[in-house]
This record gives structure tokens, sequence and C-alpha cells, in this order.
């Protein structure tokens, strides 16, 4: 299995689903609090990713269901980097979860220092409005002034404004 050089654009905990939630809430808190990876109990949602993302599963299971687990993350998205966590008991794996918390390894090592170098040139805005724009009313405010009781409608309602006869 190849190794990221640098951190993932989308890291996901695929916790498999035939472990309980002590496996999330108990084994993997502290290492979800830490890293924020999204958890998935299916596959399917890691498709949905761009084709051109580096994507990383770390892949939370018993050494059972490991290989099944694997396949259906390949079939969703081949060039995902996979972590494989398999472990038989609930503190086995907070033992090493915790572990990788403490010494800030996601996928348990840490990423080749890589210079960034951009692709594209930052956007320069231009400066001031591109057209000159006039006012259609040169008077200030936006909002027209309520009428003064001495004003009058220029042409009344027709009929009465009640009974609609």
């Amino acid at each position: 299995m190849q190794t990221p050089t640098r951190p993932p654009d989308f890291h996901f905990l695929y916790l498999a689903p035939t472990l309980s939630s002590m496996w999330l809430f108990g084994a993997a808190r502290l290492y979800w609090t830490q890293f924020r990876p999204t958890v998935v109990v299916e596959a399917d949602f890691i498709s949905l990713v761009p084709i051109e993302s580096v994507v990383a599963v770390s892949i939370l299971s018993r050494r059972d269901t490991v290989r099944d687990l694997i396949n259906s993350v390949i079939r969703a998205f081949p060039t995902a980097y996979l972590d494989l966590l398999t472990y038989e008991t609930v503190e086995e794996a907070r033992t090493a979860l915790d572990g990788r918390a403490r010494v800030n390894q996601p996928l348990g090592y840490s990423f080749e220092a890589t210079p960034v170098t951009p692709t594209r040139q930052a956007l320069q805005p231009t400066p001031g409005a591109v057209i000159a724009v006039t006012p259609l009313n040169p008077q200030p405010g936006f909002i027209t002034p309520t009428p003064t009781p001495a004003q009058v409608p220029l042409s009344p309602t027709p009929g009465a404004i009640q009974g609609g006869g």
C-alpha cells in the first residue's frame, strides 16, 4: 500500500457495519475529536468525492471483516490510500487510536514536508467602478417620503371601499 506524502484532501473513518457504536464513541473518541474524519459505514459515500482529490480511508474493523471492507473502498474510490485499523477489542483500538492522537498522526505516520507552489496567480480586482453609473433620481436616499394629509390622490378609487358593490 502506498502512503500519501501530504495530508489528504478528504479523510474518512470507515467503521465496519458489524461493530457497535462503542467502537466509535469509546475507542475512537479522542481520535475523532483531534482529526475530525468523516465517519461512514458504507463505501458508497466515498465515491462522491472528486476523483482528482487525495483521499485516505481509515478502516476500523475486526480482522475477519477487513478484506470485504477493503474491496468495497477500492470499488468506490480506486486511488484511495488505505489505513487499516484492525483490532479485536475496543480497548486495543482505543490504545492505538489515542496514541495516534497524542503524536498527531492521523494515518499512523508523519507527512513529508512538501513545498506548495501556487498553480495560479492571485486575482487582482479592478480598482474603482468598471462603468460610471448616473443615478436616475438625484434626491438623497432611496425611500420616498410619506404623503402629507393635504395631498390628494391623482385619481380616487371608484366605488365603495367595503361591501364590494
